[in-house]
């Protein structure tokens, strides 16, 4: 049995798997295709759009003590 085939085993028949490939652009991906139409495009602007200053700060020293550790 499939990787997809044993987790659709494990949820209610109301809900189904689907394949989102990985490409870098795959977390916009599931949110676009839970929102039925908005664009990866459009998703990644609003992100980009509520970043600021200290969001970006703290991102870089979480990232940094990631890659330290």
């Amino acid at each position: 049995m499939s990787r997809t085939g044993q987790i659709q085993k494990i949820l209610s028949p109301s809900f189904t798997v689907k394949f989102i490939p990985a490409n870098g652009d795959c977390f916009y991906c599931c949110i676009s295709d839970a929102l039925h139409g908005s664009s990866v495009k459009s998703l990644r602007q609003i992100a980009s759009d509520c970043l600021n200053q200290e969001t970006f700060d703290m991102m870089r020293i979480c990232w940094t003590a990631q890659q330290s550790g």
